[in-house]
């Protein structure tokens, strides 16, 4: 099988399991019995979706994943770098007491904080604080909900936020700092690109968000600008909206590590929001908005480069 198929097999039982999950705990508060495999199994998908995805970094994603799961078994025997806390039996299969796809719970997390960081252009060591506290910050969405929604660990030292001790985010933030110091050069990228305009993501200005490749700008026919009057009829240019429209929400999101790292915040938030933890569930709707935010930023300078083309020569 190509990449393609195995992206399109992968995305769409992360789908299912997604869909599943949510509806599972809206309606009945929780995931039935005869689902355990689901959670894993979840978890696995949206990991390898991350590596299928990213064209760069693959192996700092490894290497963070297996340096994540190394923090999880030295945490639960060493209280003082998360706290007090065990794993229950409810995620199988274990390896020193810690789920195995703990490791990629990290991949997914770490893989989109990654992804994103470069658009804020940061100098590398302002790129690991910034990551490491949006880190915690997810947490503070994650952490409530695998212990009162699902059930993945308890705490043996309950803390005041919905039991989590306040040690537990600075031990993330610690441990953040940690991987993303090890990968500060690192870019998790993947191909993102607009057919219409040429344009790829600017690798060496994110500030601008968008470069001109060495390809010569190619203006579209139905542009008024670059045609007469009867050229293109109003129905065309109708019928070509939602095209537009699809290739910039290509240019905004395209990127597999982003659409697993935002889905799993959005699948928090809405099993957050189904057990009434309220504070969990407001993080991930501030999440989701500063993610957006910079989805239209990118969104934005798109647009400016598309009214002001750069001056090249057309042929006819």
């Amino acid at each position: 099988m190509t990449h393609r198929w195995w992206v399109g097999i992968l995305g769409g039982f992360y789908a299912l399991l997604w869909t599943g999950g949510v509806v599972a705990h809206l309606l009945w508060g929780r995931t039935p019995a005869e689902a355990g495999w689901a959670a894993p199994a979840f978890l696995a998908c949206g990991a390898a979706l991350v590596f299928l995805g990213a064209k760069s970094g693959r192996g700092w994603l490894a290497a963070t994943g297996a340096g994540g799961f190394l923090s999880e078994v030295v945490g639960i025997r060493v209280p003082s770098l998360y706290g007090s806390y065990s794993y229950t039996e409810v995620v199988q299969p274990q390896v020193a007491g810690v789920p195995v796809v703990m490791a990629c719970a990290w991949v997914i997390v770490i893989g989109y904080v990654k992804n994103r960081l470069r658009l804020l252009a940061l100098k590398p060591w302002s790129e690991v604080f910034a990551g490491a506290v949006w880190m915690t910050a997810i947490d503070l969405l994650i952490d409530p909900v695998a212990t009162l929604g699902v059930g993945y660990w308890v705490w043996r030292n309950p803390g005041p936020y919905y039991g989590v001790p306040l040690s537990n985010f600075l031990g993330w933030l610690i441990v953040s700092a940690a991987l993303l110091a090890a990968g500060r050069r690192v870019r998790v990228e993947g191909e993102q690109y607009t057919a219409t305009a040429g344009f790829t993501l600017n690798r060496t200005n994110p500030r601008i968000g968008l470069r001109d490749p060495a390809t010569p700008w190619r203006r579209r026919r139905s542009d008024s600008r670059d045609c007469n009057a009867g050229d293109v009829s109003p129905v065309a240019e109708v019928l070509a909206t939602p095209r537009r429209v699809f290739h910039r929400m290509r240019v905004c999101a395209s990127e597999t590590p982003h659409w697993i790292g935002l889905s799993v915040i959005v699948f928090f938030g809405l099993l957050a929001t189904a057990h009434r933890l309220w504070w969990p569930a407001i993080v991930a709707l501030a999440l989701a908005t500063w993610d957006g935010w910079l989805s239209v930023r990118i969104c934005t300078a798109f647009d400016r480069i598309e009214s002001h083309p750069p001056s090249a020569s057309v042929p006819p």
